[in-house]
């Protein structure tokens, strides 16, 4: 939430959902945070992000540093530029964590002080892509749903030794 452009913020906090333009500067945001982490930390560093990579195309542009195909809007002064696909490709394995509609409006509505309103859920919910990118999609449909905050964490943590294996 710290990386998202004043604008976006205020644009949520309006009740406004946002766009895949509006989103750029921040998914640019992050994975500067993620490349600034993970190449400049030693050997083997690992970094867990949580954040709202809704579409294929945020996840593609989290992992590769590059817009989304429709032309991003100009950067903000305190979004930072981005890399343009400067950097090679991160070593990402997305978890999705998907549970009903209701839980998220529940969750969303009960956090204080924030300055996303429950009402945008419904354009999340909507937005949400699943593929073949995500390494596990935990509580998706016809899945056991987690049923406390640790366990979900437990099972995150799972889903990425699993990938961690996988990867020798």
């Amino acid at each position: 939430d710290d990386h998202h452009p004043r604008e976006n913020v205020l644009k949520m906090r309006r009740g406004e959902a946002l766009t895949d333009a509006d989103r750029a500067p921040w998914l640019l945001s992050l994975h500067e945070v993620l490349h600034s982490e993970l190449r400049g930390g030693s050997s083997g560093s690992s970094v867990v992000l949580a954040c709202s990579a809704l579409k294929r195309s945020y996840r593609s542009l989290l992992r590769d540093g590059r817009p989304p195909p429709q032309p991003p809007p100009p950067p903000s002064p305190d979004s930072g530029e981005g890399n343009g696909g400067s950097h090679p490709p991160l070593h990402i394995q997305f978890v999705c964590l998907n549970p009903p509609r209701g839980e998220i409006e529940r969750r969303v509505r009960t956090r204080e002080g924030h300055f996303m309103p429950a009402s945008l859920v419904a354009s999340q919910v909507e937005a949400l892509e699943l593929g073949d990118d995500l390494a596990a999609v935990i509580g998706g449909e016809g899945e056991h749903r987690p049923q406390s905050p640790e366990e979900t964490v437990r099972r995150v943590v799972d889903a990425i030794h699993q990938w961690l294996l996988r990867r020798g």
